[in-house]
């Protein structure tokens, strides 16, 4: 709803700045431009490195609980077979055991879950922050006083988008955002 309503926005704003400059567009040049921010993150030489990383400890985190979790099952099933062997409070010892196991099993989940998170988002911030100061540098350079996202445009003229430029300056610029793993642990826990 909140890009519906920046796009409807946006667009009034630049039918009104067409409306009120038609006649200062003979004389002074457009002082706008428009930049594709989801294809600068996904094109970024930067961005695909966070990616490439991120997909790894995603499958190393994978492997990790996959392992754990036939480990966890393995047990159950020796518990299951050797019941009739055991005294009843030995047996209720062993449950109790493994159900602390499977609770431990599903906290390390859940860290897992949110360092990936905690470090997606910051290096994403990260990568964002990198190109709008380069997107800040285009505009400077060539004098545009506002840059909207593609987004939040609904008509442009093709000649107002800067999207491969920041690309390519941002792949010269800054070719790898490192990831902080240890950011997730800095968070507080959310109760």
């Amino acid at each position: 709803m909140n890009k519906v309503k920046s796009a409807i926005f946006a667009s009034l704003a630049m039918a009104a700045l067409a409306v009120s400059s038609v006649a200062a567009a003979e004389t002074h040049p457009l002082t706008y431009a428009i930049v594709d921010m989801n294809k600068v993150m996904r094109e970024a030489t930067a961005a695909e490195g966070i990616r490439t990383e991120l997909n790894a400890k995603s499958k190393l985190f994978h492997t990790e609980l996959e392992n754990q979790d036939k480990s966890l099952s393995a047990e159950k099933e020796v518990l299951a077979k050797s019941r009739e062997s055991m005294t009843s409070e030995a047996f209720e010892k062993k449950v109790k055991d493994l159900q602390t196991k499977y609770g431990s099993a599903e906290r390390l989940l859940q860290e897992r879950r949110r360092t990936l998170d905690v470090a997606s988002n910051t290096s994403r911030t990260h990568l964002l922050t990198e190109a709008t100061k380069i997107i800040a540098d285009v505009a400077r350079e060539r004098g545009y006083a506002t840059v909207f996202t593609q987004e939040a445009v609904l008509l442009a003229q093709p000649e107002l988008d800067i999207t491969d430029e920041v690309v390519k300056r941002m792949n010269t610029s800054v070719k790898k955002i490192a990831i902080d793993w240890s950011a997730a642990n800095k968070m507080p826990v959310k109760q």
